[in-house]
């Protein structure tokens, strides 16, 4: 039996994309280089507006809102997938796995 992706099936990618609400129009779009499934998502609106994803391997991803650009990926869980992320106004970020840990990081550029 080959090796790799089998013939006829399809390869799942991640992508994030800007919806202009006002023209009803993608405004920039991004393909994400993880290809495990995204498991939470959450939009820093404290932190001078980051996206960040956390994925099903424990990574999470951060993301610049304006430009779509990835400023930093670390896995944050060995085996856990990312299942919470929430911003709080202290700059603090905390993520949650979903056995239940929590970790709670600074975000400084």
């Amino acid at each position: 039996m080959g090796r790799g992706t089998p013939k006829g099936s399809k390869t799942k990618r991640n992508f994030l994309f800007i919806f202009n609400l006002n023209d009803l129009l993608v405004s920039k779009a991004c393909i994400l280089s993880n290809n495990e499934a995204v498991t939470a998502i959450n939009y820093g609106p404290y932190d001078n507006g980051h996206v960040m994803v956390g994925f099903k391997d424990g990574t999470l991803m951060t993301i610049d809102y304006s430009t779509l650009k990835v400023i930093d990926t670390k896995r944050v869980f060995e085996y856990e997938a990312v299942t919470a992320i929430n911003f709080e106004p202290t700059r603090l970020i905390f993520v949650g796995s979903e056995a239940g840990e929590m970790v709670a990081l600074s975000f400084i550029e």
